[in-house]
């Protein structure tokens, strides 16, 4: 009575061409999302998972892992179709896509966010609103500090959220602060200024020249005060205004 030898596997992630195969030299063929890294007679080829960013569909012809398009990724190893690749959280496809696809299109979501592992752009965040974090949301959006948030009508898109430098004069947020808590710029009480754009406390602003500064506790505000008659100040900031030398004095109140 006679005997049958088993059929033998070829390696992981290797099979052969057609059934009926009589060697392990015919195992020379990837399964779908792996890629032949060697081969020899005796035993045939092996193979490895395709890294991630890299995919096969395996089968005849298909012994390499292929880099994904544009500079997408896959989420995990072993990937087997370019359906596979695709953008992770925080960034987004860069539309439209180059004919060449080696060329990378995949770009942080700077001022917008996506929730990734998808083939889309980022979502804008408003003009110049800038995203912080992880980029995969809304919640991720933010005024920076010293930037004020202005709503502005664009004849294309509407009523825009728009993120604005605080001009000399007015104060922005205290610190980076979220599009839906952010206020727009508040400009210093009159005779009062900053020192530059993009002041960030109202601590900032100080009075004018020909003026001095008081604190009101009633209201919880500084305001600025003219420099009565017989005294200058020639400065910007908050101090007193100086007296006049002896036996001499301004001719109207609010000299500098």
């Amino acid at each position: 009575m006679g005997y049958m030898d088993a059929c033998q596997h070829c390696t992981a992630g290797v099979t052969t061409a057609n059934s009926a195969a009589v060697s392990a030299a015919e195992c020379s063929v990837a399964l779908p999302g792996y890629g032949i890294t060697s081969c020899n007679s005796s035993t045939g080829c092996q193979a490895q998972p395709c890294p991630v960013g890299y995919y096969n569909p395996g089968g005849v012809g298909s012994s390499s892992c292929m880099a994904c398009p544009y500079g997408m990724t896959t989420r995990t190893t072993g990937s087997s179709g370019e359906a596979f690749c695709l953008v992770p959280p925080g960034y987004g496809v860069v539309l439209p896509l180059p004919t060449d696809t080696t060329i990378n299109a995949v770009q942080p979501c700077t001022y917008g966010y996506n929730s990734g592992w998808n083939r889309a752009a980022c979502t804008n965040c408003g003009a110049n609103v800038t995203s912080i974090n992880n980029r995969t949301s809304a919640a991720d959006c933010y005024v920076l500090k010293g930037q004020g948030l202005q709503m502005m009508r664009d004849p294309v898109l509407g009523t825009v959220r728009t993120a604005v430098d605080c001009w000399q004069g007015s104060v922005g947020m205290a610190q980076d602060t979220p599009v839906g808590a952010a206020k727009p710029c508040d400009t210093c009480p009159r005779y009062m200024t900053t020192a530059g754009p993009l002041s960030s406390s109202k601590s900032d602003c100080k009075a004018l020249p020909g003026y001095t500064a008081t604190y009101i506790s009633d209201l919880n505000v500084t305001v600025a005060l003219t420099c009565p008659q017989g005294t200058y100040k020639g400065t910007f900031g908050n101090e007193d205004c100086t007296v006049c030398p002896s036996y001499s004095s301004t001719p109207v109140a609010g000299a500098t």
